[in-house]
């Protein structure tokens, strides 16, 4: 960097002695300034106004020291001024080479620096800019105006500024010759004639010739500036267009996003969250960020998947249950709570797994719970009443009016396929589905170890049946314990996917399944925070395995999660006094807890059984509750609670309120909830129609136009005795061709529109017959 040359002062005392044009439109104090020896005013501030719209001023590349000082600049010579040596800006930092915002007296630059209230000589980046105020050049005040009352000026036509030095339109700024001011000719006339135009460079006023020319140049910058506005506001019209038309609510009849609807082979991976609403997500994302020491912008990895919600009433209420919101998901239709893929007149309505099995997709089911609970089952079967799990499970193996459609299951509920005569079975009769499931050529697996000789699915052979529990596969939190008992919903997950992209292959069609977090419902309904974050964890993971397969595996596809209803009515945060509530609650104390609710209450109701001196019992239970939840404090009044034999509810509630209550964590049910539940994708662009606000029988629809299959052809297969593949036995005491979906409901039932208040809000019978199914409560 050099010194200023002789021309730039030249220019910079011209500057000085031309006309001051003042302008008194701000009436801020005057700041003396050294730079007002070439700015007539001059205030210094940082702005925070946007660059949106940058004029860039590039400096000019730094070469050799000029050979002279009395012409112009060489090709190569150094132009950048050198601020120092002038000594006009003082203590003021230098301009950088970006105009930020135009004013009506004058301009920001992006370092903060403000000139207003006059004209001059402005040097940028070693140019020198003659500029003026907005107001001084006839434009409207106005015209230009933004939020922040700045004149925002993209071009340099509108007059504000005009580059002196180097000269513009150059083809080479290095390589000129000529002087900053050309050379005068001898001649009286032209010399003042020329030395006018040099002043109004340098001062920015204008002379006679640009004057004629100025109303032409107006009338050019009005249609100008008028094409410009029209232009933009055609363009944020069809901006709004096109994200009001693409984030509504789309339906199975519209059109597919602009991606087109997805060709050739693909996979579709559907995922349930059975029970989990927002707040388990909170919780739980709370919990993992104390208890491994994150920070809060370490989320779950379901988390930055969420692209919507999902409406869950059914036909007949507003809290739906698990067999009505699977119907929505597998048939897209809505059906009363209990109905397995049955509509509300009790007829059968198909299925988008079985729609994909009769396409040529290969297809399967994971569970944490029985293979025969709600959600596999109305995927794969149809009864009358989800209690109906015996008939469930002679469907999923084969008895079926379509035949077999199920190539892969993995889940518990053994003891439904077990005769009644053998050890571990919960059968009403003494078939043996697990032989004639062998008989169909189901590859049969029971344990841990024939799990593991998959080896992740490379070993595996389709149809294949895995029954890993007599009923449903440990919590989470429990099965850590016995992790060489139980496989995890994660490795089946990878193990499954595995199969069937082997299986698929060298199809043309590739898979459907459907893999569900079926013990986070339990845990809502046991009301155990502790059981329920170990469950919402290992849902993450086995989502965080399926992006993995997706982005491995050769054949595209997409996963969509959703939940069939919320279990609790959570609340991460409880009021346990009449004082003003506490704004908290503590995840520390669910860290605490090794097991479930559930495992500590089965564990002391069998020591009650076996140990009858009371003494003992309240010793064990003490410590039960410091061995399995981490509590320690529990007062004489909830020991007693536990060890009562009149309890019209299990114990595992009174161990899950001790927990709960310690963390401050609330529930409204041990039943279900009406609130809206997440939509998570791997990709908006595959998914786009579950984007915003759905209902849950949307879910249904998209699962199905994804695959590109006929669910409804289905459902008219399924009402068509005649197209039936498999003929059930029909049983004397009915006549119906539909008797095997079992025992229609009774006429008392409404199976459409929902009930009226009958009075009962004080107190309900509770009849435990009624929750029973054969297995298990009610979900």
């Amino acid at each position: 960097m050099h010194s200023p040359s002789p021309q730039l002062l030249r220019a910079l005392r011209t500057s000085i002695s031309a006309p001051n044009v003042s302008n008194r439109l701000c009436a801020n104090t005057r700041i003396v300034s050294p730079i007002s020896r070439i700015t007539p005013h001059v205030q210094t501030y940082r702005n925070n106004s946007s660059h949106a719209r940058p004029v860039r001023m590039v400096p000019r590349a730094h070469t050799a020291k000029p050979a002279s000082r009395d012409r112009g600049p060489q090709s190569t010579e150094d132009t950048q001024t050198d601020f120092a040596a002038l000594n006009v800006l003082g203590n003021i930092p230098a301009p950088t080479t970006a105009i930020d915002a135009c004013l009506d007296n004058g301009f920001h630059l992006d370092n903060g620096l403000k000139l207003t209230n006059g004209d001059g000589l402005l040097l940028v980046g070693g140019e020198a800019f003659s500029w003026r105020p907005w107001t001084a050049m006839g434009g409207e005040k106005n015209a230009m105006v933004n939020k922040k009352g700045q004149f925002e000026v993209d071009e340099q036509a509108w007059g504000l500024l005009g580059l002196v030095w180097p000269r513009p339109g150059s083809p080479s700024v290095m390589a000129r010759d000529e002087p900053l001011l050309a050379p005068r000719p001898s001649s009286d006339h032209s010399s003042i004639r020329n030395a006018e135009e040099e002043d109004a460079l340098l001062t920015g006023e204008r002379t006679q010739r640009e004057q004629q020319r100025s109303k032409w140049a107006f009338w050019k910058d009005v249609g100008l500036f008028s094409w410009a506005f029209i232009a933009t506001i055609a363009v944020i019209v069809l901006a709004v267009v096109y994200q009001h038309e693409t984030s509504k609510n789309h339906n199975a009849k519209q059109p597919w996003g602009p991606g087109g609807k997805p060709t050739g082979k693909r996979n579709l991976i559907f995922m349930v969250s059975d029970g989990m609403g927002p707040t388990s997500l909170t919780m739980t994302r709370n919990y993992r960020q104390f208890t491994e020491g994150l920070p809060v912008d370490q989320t779950l990895v379901l988390d930055d998947h969420i692209i919507g919600t999902s409406r869950t009433r059914s036909s007949n209420s507003l809290v739906t249950d698990s067999a009505a919101g699977a119907t929505a998901f597998s048939c897209a239709h809505k059906s009363y709570n209990g109905a397995i893929s049955v509509l509300p007149d009790h007829s059968p309505c198909g299925t988008v797994l079985e729609a994909a099995a009769l396409a040529g997709y290969k297809t399967g089911l994971v569970v944490t719970t029985r293979i025969t609970d709600a959600t596999p089952a109305c995927f794969a079967s149809h009864v009358n009443l989800r209690g109906y799990e015996d008939r469930i499970a002679e469907q999923e193996i084969g008895e079926h009016p379509l035949g077999r459609v199920v190539d892969l299951m993995f889940g518990g509920g053994r003891c439904h396929f077990l005769p009644n005569s053998t050890e571990g079975s919960c059968r009403g009769d003494d078939r043996d589905l697990i032989e004639i499931a062998g008989q169909k050529g189901f590859h049969y697996l029971n344990d841990r170890k024939a799990f593991d000789a998959l080896n992740g699915g490379s070993e595996a052979k389709l149809p294949l049946l895995g029954l890993f529990a007599e009923k449903d596969i440990p919590y989470e939190i429990d099965r850590r314990s016995q992790d060489g008992v139980y496989p995890s919903l994660e490795e089946m997950t990878r193990t499954a996917l595995k199969t069937l992209s082997q299986a698929t292959a060298d199809s043309d069609k590739g898979f459907f399944i459907l893999i569900e977090g079926s013990r986070i419902d339990h845990a809502g309904h046991g009301n155990d925070p502790a059981a329920q974050v170990h469950e919402v964890l290992a849902y993450d993971r086995a989502f965080a395995a399926v992006l993995e397969f997706l982005e491995q595996d050769s054949t595209p596809g997409v996963v969509v999660s959703t939940s069939d209803h919320e279990t609790g009515g959570l609340s991460a945060a409880r009021q346990l006094h009449d004082a003003y509530p506490e704004y908290k609650w503590l995840p520390g104390v669910l860290a605490n807890a090794s097991h479930s609710s559930e495992f500590a209450g089965a564990t002391l109701r069998e020591y009650l059984s076996k140990n009858p001196d009371a003494k003992s019992q309240r010793k064990f239970a003490r410590e039960l509750l410091e061995k399995s939840l981490g509590v320690v404090d529990a007062t004489d009044e909830e020991v007693d609670h536990l060890l009562d034999p009149k309890l019209p509810y299990t114990n595992n509630y009174v161990f899950a309120d001790i927990i709960s209550r310690r963390a401050q964590i609330g529930w409204s049910t041990h039943g279900h909830s009406a609130v809206d539940v997440n939509i998570y994708a791997s990709s908006t662009k595959d998914a786009w129609r579950l984007v915003g606000n759905n209902e849950n029988t949307d879910v249904g629809a998209f699962l199905s136009d994804y695959l590109e299959v006929d669910v409804e052809d289905v459902t008219r297969r399924l009402q068509t005795p005649s197209e039936w593949t498999w003929k059930p036995e029909v049983e004397p005491s009915t006549s119906t061709s539909l008797s095997w979906l079992g025992d229609p409901l009774g006429e008392a039932v409404r199976t459409d529109g929902l009930d009226t208040y009958h009075g009962e809000f004080k107190k309900r019978s509770m009849d435990l017959e009624t929750r029973e199914c054969g297995c298990g409560e009610l979900h």
